[in-house]
C-alpha cells in the first residue's frame, strides 16, 4: 500500500500521512511538500520532568540517598 502511495497509484489519504507521521516521527510539512525539517522534534518526557519536580522537593540529605540507589539501580540494570 505504501509503495501504491509512493508511486501515485492513489491520493493519500489525510489520515494514513497522520499515522505515517505519528509512527515514524516525521514532519507533516515535509511529508505534504518536501519542506522543512523531515523529523518532528521530539516531544519532552513528561516522566521526566515529572520526577524532577518531585525530587526538587526533597531535602538534599535525601535527594543525594535517591542518587545513591538510583546509581545502584542503574549497574543492576546493566548487568
Amino acid at each position: 500500500m505504501i509503495a501504491d502511495m509512493e508511486m501515485g497509484h492513489f491520493p493519500i489519504k489525510e489520515r494514513y500521512l497522520k499515522l505515517i507521521c505519528s509512527e515514524f516521527n516525521v514532519s507533516m510539512d515535509f511529508l505534504k511538500n518536501g519542506t522543512g525539517e523531515i523529523f518532528s522534534p521530539k516531544p519532552p518526557d513528561l516522566r521526566f520532568e515529572y520526577l524532577k519536580d518531585i525530587f526538587v522537593q526533597f531535602d538534599t540529605e535525601l535527594q543525594d540517598v535517591i542518587l545513591d540507589h538510583c546509581r545502584r539501580l542503574l549497574k543492576v540494570h546493566k548487568k
